[in-house]
């Protein structure tokens, strides 16, 4: 009788929550004082019942979210590996971190699908920035999608490596397999050299090139592209390869100097005058070049005249000076372009730069001595005081006045020169009366001279 009595309260309850049937509300003094009745026993036995329903459907939410939790791990390690979390660029790279980077792996370093590029602040030790409008940070900085750019390979099936300094390498490419480039990417050689670092460094070097562009003191920046190079996985940065990585130092070292378009020789006074232009303009910019050297200059001979641009920017500063540590005197020939308040741990300035750059000057006149004045001068910059050292403006004046004085005086010698080989009938016919050979020998030889001189001569007279 009271199962019925329950079951039929259930039912009147379960009409009166649905709004098909009212109940009335028990509240006489009879019922509270009288047993319990009918209508109370069936809710505390649906009470009973929706209590244990609800601990089965908890047990059985656990299950699934579980469950779940298990399968969305998977999922994402799936992700991870096929590198598919973007349908715009299907990336088949998969982010690897070394046991170093685990400790540093944040959101804000992870590596992002493309196209995008992480939020990274400005370098607080090389970039002092104004706001959000300062050019450093304003300056456009692409991510290229990987498939864009293809390493050009050897004869052994191993990627073609331009150059490799301290803290980086660089590697030959195609740009959309029409524009050769180099893909410069960091080292992972030291646990210190961690991702964040590594990322910060990497962005400091690309807003600064990306900022320099309008200035064409640097080759041309592509952007930032997603790389595996050796197992790394890293952004590197993709510029032109400009010049065919012809460095002043590799055109000054090299004994088959190659020759302009019009067969004339490097002219080197002029090489010399516009490595100072660089730096001077550079300076108007409000960055410090920190690290001049004649490695970190590439020279183009393909033109008229030589033209020179700057590479390997990332030791330079932008609205604030650079601080190397300090080196001890063991390692200080590794680092002779520097100036010598630099190696004893001073900040950078305009005039370490200036010592930087007369260094290389008289680098420049020890194998190709054109001007003893200029090696004088460029001795005189290199004065221990900085303060004593001259402006960049007062070496460029310098220059625009040594190759005056060395063009007019190579004028007079090459006039004269000139006029001594040249043919005269009567030598000609004397040497045919010796001997057809011997005049034949004379021509020859006297025009080959005269062709260098006067190749010279036009040189010097442009």
């Amino acid at each position: 009788m009271d199962t019925q009595a329950s079951l039929l309260a259930a039912l009147f309850l379960l009409a009166s929550e649905m709004g098909v049937l009212s109940l009335p509300l028990l509240e006489s003094k009879e019922n509270e004082s009288s047993n319990i009745p009918a209508g109370a026993l069936a809710r505390a036995a649906i009470n009973e019942k929706t209590a244990e329903s609800q601990m089965a459907n908890t047990t059985a939410l656990t299950l699934e979210i579980t469950e779940n939790i298990g399968n969305s791990s998977v999922d994402q390690e799936k992700i991870n590996e096929t590198g598919s979390h973007n349908a715009s660029e299907k990336d088949p790279i998969a982010v690897k971190e070394n046991k170093d980077d685990v400790k540093n792996r944040t959101k804000l370093f992870q590596m992002p699908p493309s196209p995008e590029l992480p939020d990274l602040p400005a370098h607080d030790r090389k970039a002092n920035i104004t706001g959000p409008e300062d050019p450093y940070i304003a300056a456009p900085v692409h991510r290229l999608c990987y498939e864009n750019i293809t390493y050009v390979k050897n004869s052994s099936g191993q990627n073609i490596l331009v150059g490799s300094g301290s803290f980086g390498s660089v590697y030959l490419a195609m740009y959309k397999e029409t524009y050769p480039v180099i893909v410069k990417v960091f080292h992972k050689h030291t646990a210190k050299n961690t991702t964040k670092k590594r990322l910060k460094q990497t962005f400091h070097e690309a807003r600064l090139s990306a900022m320099l562009q309008p200035t064409g003191l640097l080759p041309k920046f592509y952007g930032l592209v997603r790389t595996e190079i050796d197992g790394e996985v890293e952004f590197g940065l993709v510029h032109e390869y400009y010049a065919n990585g012809m460095t002043v130092l590799k055109l000054l070292t090299d004994n088959n100097s190659p020759e302009l378009e019009n067969g004339l020789q490097p002219d080197w006074l002029q090489i010399c005058l516009k490595l100072v232009q660089s730096i001077d303009r550079l300076h108007k910019e409000d960055v410090l070049f920190n690290d001049i050297k004649l490695a970190n200059m590439l020279v183009d001979m393909s033109g008229r005249e030589p033209e020179v641009k700057l590479i390997d920017v990332g030791s330079a500063s932008y609205r604030r000076p650079h601080m190397y540590r300090a080196v001890p005197p063991e390692e200080r020939k590794r680092f002779f372009h520097l100036a010598p308040e630099v190696l004893d741990d001073v900040p950078t300035s305009v005039n370490s730069d200036v010592y930087s750059i007369c260094k290389a000057l008289r680098r420049v006149m020890a194998f190709k001595p054109i001007s003893d004045e200029l090696t004088r001068y460029a001795s005189y910059c290199l004065d221990a005081d900085p303060k004593d050292r001259p402006t960049i403006p007062d070496i460029i004046d310098k220059l625009h006045m040594i190759i005056s004085d060395t063009t007019d005086s190579t004028l007079t010698k090459l006039l004269n020169k000139k006029d001594e080989f040249e043919f005269t009938h009567k030598e000609f016919l004397f040497g045919l009366t010796l001997s057809p050979f011997f005049a034949l020998a004379v021509v020859v030889v006297k025009g080959l001279y005269y062709r260098k001189h006067h190749l010279a001569y036009k040189q010097h007279s442009l």
